[in-house]
């Protein structure tokens, strides 16, 4: 690596605006890291201890030497492990003392760049057993007079709770919480370095059960974190330590009983006080939600078990129900400190204070209504917008809880005054009124159906007379009502649906709020048209010609668009969202029309083919959509189009670095065997191989691979017989994957992968037995499968943590093997499969249609002769 001087020179280029400048600079920097790693870490290390350097070259320094040694992927933990450990022990030892050494620096960037890279590197070393002094140190720095060495290590400590898992420092909790306790204490008078502490203490409390088992610990814990709450504390403390006790209320909420008192005292007066620091407050709030949140699902727990006979596990200590009274009125008072141009995602509050009082309704069900009703009439026509607003959205958090008929007389009165507030000056009233409309049909829709008529009055002018952000709202309540009454629920034949006689003058102020000039404001476009979409997929079949003429204007539309020249990259973002948007709409269309598709089949395929031309990937993933919709609608008429399709697919198909792409044109395959049928024959050898490939390649996003199999799977059912000469080579592709394993047993995402992939799998070789069945090779398979199906079944079993959907589709593999006959005995005898029976009847998990499955699975074995 290039000395001292020569290293602060490159990483000031790295930093210039100038790209002349900085790309060559960052380019001799990555080959510094390739070519020599253990001098490149170690050459960033001194460059961040450097008291002489500027304080923007050291951050960087910190910036890349953290780069380095981290990642966010799990997938790439092992490989900086290999990494790491191939540099010589004594360099890394040198390394950690370095960036243990900025600690104490006076600048605040290199500390907090030299607490982030302890932390990685400690998430490397500590599950290997190494850095056994790290901890100490820690608490030895925490105990120091030097506030920057304390403040770092704490924060370390904080980092450290966040990265490693639990197994790996269970044996450290003492120090973790000797080090972030000693900040937290009333005798830290450098505010800066308890709040640091009290941030790492939130992290922490993962890893203190034994500290809050031990009645004396929990206490002195519980003191520290209540004093930091006091109003004489600066805003930021009080604020983490309200975070730290919402954080206790998860974690510990049995264990809270003799705290309440003192904690519904502190949290009631931060929120109900209008001089409070916002920050403040909204923790406290915060404090409230988790306690309801908790104990609904207490109370779903107990209802669960004595349902099922079982005691329960943990009872609910009913804080919010005997709080009620006093809890609901002081989050009233929250509700109307809004501010009449707050953003739309603004989290205010008000904000806090609705989403609080949505998770009390929702734990104490019907007795919040007596409480919350006389509130809500008082206020809802008020002349103060601020109370007219909280009113409105107290009646919306509510719905949800309460039972409907308990709900349905206030509805019924409160409901016309919801709308006419519709009219009101304020625009915050008009939106939440909006909301509301949307909650009462996603929540009670049996309550208002009758009244579709005249919440259509109200809410349609918005779509182009208000803001876009009322308009986005009201999008949103038209497809709230579009899904409380589908038409498929609605009668069997899909006739009719309560938004029929409207669909068309609804569709036609969707387009025209589409068309708005200011449609790129709160993603109104991209609303607008998924609206529609909503709307057609439920719609009922006395409105087909109306989707009819939609699906006109909309190739309109994609024409046009097609045809558009943008004059700036902007323009074209915009014009490719649109493209996608009306492909995404048009695929509804198709589907719902189903077979009368046909009359606009030419015009559809030689649009998306002229999209194909395109390259923006958004669009060709709805494309793709669209055709899969096409070939399903079509079904085997579709096979006019495959020839013209086929080069479109194997190159989405190829895309791989793509992964929506990809992930749709796998699905794409699989709709294509369903729609054609044996038809897809000739376009199967090219998509196999491609498939085939695919799967070999360690590269390829491995989410990726359950989907490859799945639709061989689907083409060996397909083609039958003519999937035959595939099989060799399919076998060897599906042996390895049984092979794969699960190095890591907390590594819930490889767990959820292995899963997928052999189900997967279980389709493939269900497929094949089918295949061979078909050909009248049943015998030759019985054979030659055996080894592969019994190693595949003693994976399977060996899966303890396997869900049923993996067990199922194992099941119906040996089921359909078993329909070979009696060449396929010897197999289904074998102890292992014997064995997976046995524990697939016995085990209380399985579900009654998987134990159907292997009930009559087992009969058949025992009939072969």
């Amino acid at each position: 690596m290039a000395s001292s001087s020569a290293l602060s020179m490159l990483l000031a280029a790295a930093q210039s605006s100038n790209e002349a400048e900085r790309r060559p600079a960052e380019e001799r920097l990555k080959a510094a890291e390739m070519a020599d790693f253990a001098g490149y870490v170690s050459a960033l290390a001194a460059e961040l201890a450097s008291e002489t350097t500027p304080a923007g070259i050291r951050q960087l320094a910190g910036i890349m030497l953290k780069n380095s040694v981290k990642t966010k992927a799990k997938e790439g933990t092992a490989e900086l492990q290999k990494r790491w450990e191939s540099v010589d022990p004594n360099i890394r030892e040198k390394v950690k003392k370095t960036v243990l050494s900025v600690f104490g620096s006076s600048s605040p960037e290199a500390r907090s760049a030299a607490a982030q890279i302890c932390s990685s590197l400690a998430k490397l070393e500590i599950p290997q057993n190494q850095w056994q002094d790290l901890f100490e140190i820690l608490v030895t720095n925490a105990k120091t007079t030097n506030d920057f060495l304390k403040k770092a290590s704490i924060e370390t400590v904080g980092y450290i709770c966040e990265e490693l898992l639990p197994k790996n420092i269970r044996d450290n909790c003492d120090e973790i919480l000797q080090t972030v306790v000693h900040g937290c204490m009333t005798e830290q008078t450098n505010m800066e370095v308890k709040a640091a502490a009290l941030k790492a203490l939130t992290s922490a409390l993962q890893y203190a059960d034994h500290a809050f088992d031990a009645e004396a610990q929990r206490n002195f814990l519980m003191k520290i974190i209540l004093e930091a709450t006091r109003s004489s504390q600066p805003e930021k403390v009080r604020e983490l330590a309200f975070e730290c006790l919402v954080k206790v209320a998860e974690l510990y909420y049995d264990k809270l009983p003799a705290y309440m008192q003192a904690i519904f005292n502190m949290t009631i007066s931060a929120f109900q006080s209008t001089t409070e620091p916002e920050s403040v407050a909204l923790q406290a709030i915060e404090f409230w939600t988790s306690i309801a949140d908790t104990e609904k699902k207490l109370r779903d727990l107990a209802e669960a078990a004595t349902l099922e006979g079982r005691p329960v596990e943990k009872a609910s200590a009913n804080y919010i129900a005997g709080a009620l009274q006093y809890l609901v009125k002081a989050l009233w008072t929250t509700l109307s400190r809004q501010e009449e141009d707050q953003d739309e995602d603004a989290w205010n509050v008000s904000a806090a204070g609705s989403t609080c009082l949505s998770f009390v309704a929702q734990c104490t069900e019907d007795n919040i209504v007596p409480v919350i009703m006389p509130l809500i009439g008082g206020a809802i026509q008020s002349t103060d917008w601020h109370q007219k607003d909280a009113a409105t959205s107290a009646f919306g958090a509510v719905l949800e809880g309460p039972k409907s008929n308990v709900l349905a007389p206030y509805i019924t009165a409160l409901l016309p005054m919801v709308l006419s507030n519709l009219s009101d000056p304020s625009d915050v009233v008009k939106q939440t009124s909006v909301w509301v409309v949307g909650k009462l049909y996603q929540v009670h829709p049996a309550l208002v159906k009758s009244n579709v008529p005249t919440a259509l009055e109200a809410i349609l002018p918005h779509l182009v007379k208000s803001t876009p952000l009322i308009a986005s709202k009201v999008c949103w309540a038209l497809c709230q009502m579009s899904e409380a009454y589908p038409a498929s629920s609605e009668s069997v034949t899909r006739n009719t649906c309560p938004l029929s006689p409207y669909f068309a003058r609804i569709v036609q102020n969707l387009l025209l709020c589409s068309d708005r000039p200011d449609a790129d404001e709160n993603n109104l476009q991209r609303q607008a048209y998924t609206t529609a979409s909503t709307l057609v997929c439920n719609s009922g079949s006395d409105t087909l010609s109306t989707v009819a003429d939609l699906v006109t204007n909309l190739v309109q539309r994609l024409q046009s668009l097609l045809v558009s020249t943008p004059r700036s990259t902007e323009e074209k973002k915009k014009l490719e969202e649109t493209q996608a948007l009306v492909c995404t709409v048009l695929r509804e269309c198709t589907l719902r029309l189903g077979n009368q598709t046909v009359a606009v089949a030419d015009a559809l395929a030689a649009l998306y083919s002229r999209v194909f031309t395109t390259k923006s990937m958004s669009v060709h993933e709805e494309a793709l959509q669209a055709v899969g919709a096409l070939a399903s609608s079509l079904e085997g008429n579709f096979s006019k189009y495959m020839e013209h399709f086929l080069p479109v697919i194997a190159s989405a198909l190829k895309n791989h670095e793509e992964y929506e792409v990809c992930r749709i044109a796998i699905e794409l395959v699989s709709t294509l065997c369903s729609s054609l049928g044996p038809q897809i024959a000739p376009y199967c050898p090219q998509i196999i191989t491609i498939m085939s490939q695919h799967i070999k390649n360690p590269a390829i996003a491995r989410a990726l691979k359950p989907n490859l199999f799945k639709v061989i799977g689907d083409m060996a059912n397909t083609l039958q017989a003519a999937f035959i000469p595939h099989v060799n080579d399919i076998l060897a592709l599906l042996a390895a994957a049984t092979a794969e394993s699960q190095d890591d047993p907390d590594d819930d995402d490889t767990a959820d992968y292995l899963h997928a992939l052999r189900e997967g799998v279980c389709n493939v070789y269900d497929g094949i037995v089918i295949a061979f069945k078909a050909g009248g090779r049943g015998n030759d398979l019985a054979t030659g499968l055996s080894q592969h199906i019994t190693t595949l079944v003693r994976v399977v079993l060996n899966d303890v943590n396997r869900p049923d959907s993996l067990t199922a589709v194992m099941v119906n593999v040996l089921t359909d093997f078993a329909d070979i006959g009696p060449a396929a005995k010897p197999t289904l005898v074998t102890p292992i499969v014997q064995q997976f029976l046995a524990e697939v009847l016995s085990c209380n998990n399985t579900s009654v249609a998987t134990l159907h499955m292997a009930t009559e699975l087992q009969d058949k074995i025992k009939q072969l002769p």
